[in-house]
């Protein structure tokens, strides 16, 4: 399903069998994560993403064959495929931060193609095994909504006992409340979808905020914010106790939130990004999946010809749980 034109549907379209060059595996795509990030490439947002492109970029699948330099054992093994590529000389690749990375080559969905398709090829090293007992749909959003959300919980450093406010509780925010409470956190779940927050208190949270209708509760020690739009933002940062942390995990090229100077300095509240995941994020989510102490939260299913729907079940912000297309 090829994005053809921003902000115009995909279009099917039959194509040959990719070939893996050198350092690249060819994987049988079996299911693929639907992100809020696809909408904006969808939609043009994102500056890397050029048509002719097939998108999605939260993959799980097979490889069936391999290039030169790529040990055969691979061929036959399931494996799903972390996203960044680092140039692995740079002190961010170096020191595991290869989100990182200076110098960073092409990544599938953006700026090569993704998993919006029956096949397609990736560097060899970017495959992570698939353990046994692993569903292809749960480990393909392991690949960005888990370990993204894995990342933003590294960011804000939890403690025991701390109570940290998740905004957006949908594909990423899901994973968060649960990686929060393994961190001994207490979790309040904030969104405005009564359905998200029904989901979030089954999976561990202790309080749900309604913010169509209601207010964080004050003396937050962190908000992690997977919604990424000036309302959200500012509403973690305001309910923030001193020195308490704001971690920005979703984000709207357009959205600002204004900030005094004085407040910080006073408050030491603190304002930290929080870009993607590390190799070592993506490993840890699946070994916590693997030994049932984490629930990958699946939403609806799609299979490919259904690409279209399940980008507008996104724009909608429709459902709980990550939304995923799946082979047939």
């Amino acid at each position: 399903m090829v994005l053809r034109q921003f902000d115009a549907p995909l279009v099917a379209e039959g194509r040959e069998i990719p070939i893996p060059g050198q350092g690249e595996a060819l994987v049988r795509v079996a299911a693929c994560g639907v992100c809020g990030t696809d909408l904006k490439g969808y939609k043009g947002v994102v500056a890397t993403i050029k048509p002719p492109r097939v998108l999605g970029h939260e993959v799980a699948g097979e490889v069936v064959s391999v290039g030169g330099g790529v040990s055969g054992e691979l061929v036959g093994q399931r494996a799903c495929i972390y996203l960044y590529r680092g140039c692995g000389v740079c002190a961010y690749c170096q020191s595991d931060r290869e989100n990182m990375c200076i110098n960073p080559g092409p990544r599938i969905g953006f700026e090569r193609d993704g998993g919006f398709a029956d096949y397609l090829v990736c560097a060899a090293d970017n495959l992570i095994a698939i353990p046994d007992g692993i569903e292809s749909d749960a480990a393909a959003v392991l690949c960005d909504a888990a370990a993204t959300a894995a990342r933003a919980i590294a960011r804000a450093d939890l403690k025991a006992g701390q109570r940290v406010a998740i905004l957006g509780v949908g594909g990423l925010g899901s994973f968060a409340v649960q990686l929060a409470k393994r961190a001994g956190a207490r979790v309040i779940a904030a969104d405005v979808k009564s359905e998200r927050l029904n989901s979030a208190r089954d999976l561990g949270a202790e309080e749900t905020v309604d913010l169509r209708s209601a207010s964080l509760p004050r003396g937050l020690d962190a908000a992690i914010d997977f919604a990424g739009v000036a309302q959200s933002a500012t509403a973690g940062f305001e309910a923030l106790a001193p020195d308490g942390i704001l971690v920005v995990t979703g984000y709207d090229p357009g959205a600002i939130f204004p900030v005094q100077t004085q407040t910080l300095a006073r408050t030491q509240r603190r304002v930290a990004g929080s870009r993607g995941s590390t190799r070592s994020d993506l490993r840890m989510v699946i070994d916590l999946v693997a030994r049932g102490e984490l629930r990958a939260a699946i939403g609806d299913h799609f299979t490919l010809s259904q690409a279209n729907e399940a980008l507008a079940r996104v724009s909608a912000g429709a459902g709980v749980g990550r939304a995923v297309i799946c082979s047939a």
